[in-house]
C-alpha cells in the first residue's frame, strides 16, 4: 500500500510504485521516475484527481490496464496485486516508489536506486521452520545468516509466527540484517 505524511489530502495526492519483475534494468520501459530498474508493470492510486478511477490501476508494458480494490485508512492506502497480474511471477522484484500531485512528483521512496523485494529471503535460514509449543511453553530458533554474496548496505526479511489465537493467528517479526 502507500502511507501518505500526516496532513496530506489524500483527494489531491498521487502514489505510484514502479515495478521491475525479471530485476533486469535494461528491459521495460525506463522513466526518469524509476531510478536505475527497467519498469515491467506500474501500479497508481489517482484519488480524486480522476474521478473515473475508482481503483488502484495497474498497467504493463503494452498499456493493459488491470484494476484492484483499495480501502483508506487514515493516510494509508492498502492494496494487493496478486502475482497473477505480474506475469505469475515467483515474486522477486525490484521496485521505485513515487508520490506526488498530477504535475509534480514530490517524494521517492528510496530517494536514490530501488527497494529490492525476495519472497524467500536466501540470506536467512530460520531452524527449525516449523513445531508445535505447548500451551505456556517456549520454543528456541535459530537464525542463520549468510552473506558471502551479498552486498554491503541494509536488508529487510519478516519472520512469521503462526498461532491458533483467533484475535491474532499470525506474528510478523522484523528481521533486519545491517553489513
Amino acid at each position: 500500500g502507500f502511507a501518505f505524511a500526516p496532513g496530506v489530502m489524500l483527494d489531491s495526492v498521487i502514489g505510484g510504485l514502479y515495478i521491475d519483475m525479471d530485476r533486469n534494468p535494461k528491459t521495460g520501459i525506463h522513466s526518469q521516475y524509476a531510478h536505475d530498474i527497467g519498469v515491467d508493470y506500474s501500479v497508481f492510486y489517482y484519488g480524486k484527481l480522476i474521478p473515473s478511477y475508482d481503483s488502484i490501476r495497474i498497467s504493463d508494458t503494452l498499456g493493459i490496464r488491470r484494476a484492484v480494490p483499495y480501502q483508506i485508512d487514515g493516510q494509508e492506502i492498502r492494496f494487493s496485486v496478486p502475482l497473477s497480474m505480474l506475469g505469475n511471477d515467483d515474486g522477486a522484484m525490484d521496485l521505485v516508489g513515487i508520490s506526488g500531485n498530477i504535475s509534480n512528483a514530490t517524494d521517492w521512496a528510496p530517494d536514490a536506486g530501488h527497494v529490492t523485494i525476495l519472497p524467500t529471503p536466501s540470506w536467512l535460514a530460520i531452524q527449525p521452520d516449523s513445531g508445535i509449543v505447548a500451551p505456556g511453553g517456549a520454543m528456541d530458533i535459530v537464525a542463520k545468516v549468510n552473506t558471502a554474496k551479498m552486498i554491503g548496505g541494509q536488508y529487510l526479511a519478516s519472520v512469521i509466527v503462526a498461532g491458533n489465537d483467533p484475535k491474532l493467528p499470525f506474528k510478523n517479526v522484523p528481521f533486519i540484517l545491517k553489513l
